[in-house]
């Protein structure tokens, strides 16, 4: 295990935690200013309410003038399922959960069964 070290004061834009379900509504309960998103069972990242994937789609966007309809995005937790509605285009991998799914526009395969690759040649971006 990796030692921590000593904060000091930084900016925190993310914390990723291993809780149970009990802390993770506890937390949900004291950080009326943060976000917090599951990405497997015991996994959760803790974000502040205007930070998220959504927020730096949008940034790089704006900074380059593209057009959020010309987006795609890839997925497999609960993290990611507002960043699967929010872009042009939402892929949820093959091993996401059901909830994952619901949110995207398209399931492919996991990442082992080349779920990226069969994404993109299905929407014409490869051949």
């Amino acid at each position: 295990m990796t030692d921590t070290g000593r904060y000091y004061g930084e900016n925190i834009y993310q914390i990723m935690a291993f809780v149970s379900e009990k802390e993770k509504n506890l937390l949900d309960d004291l950080l009326d200013e943060c976000d917090i998103t599951s990405w497997s069972d015991t996994g959760i990242d803790i974000i502040p309410r205007d930070g998220g994937k959504t927020n730096g789609i949008q940034m790089f966007l704006d900074k380059n003038g593209i057009d959020r309809s010309e987006t795609m995005a890839f997925g497999d937790g609960e993290n990611d399922i507002a960043m699967l509605e929010y872009v042009g285009i939402g892929v949820a991998m093959g091993n996401g959960k059901e909830a994952v799914k619901k949110a995207a526009d398209y399931v492919t395969d996991t990442v082992e069964d080349h779920g990226i690759e069969k994404a993109l040649k299905h929407f014409g971006l490869i051949s």
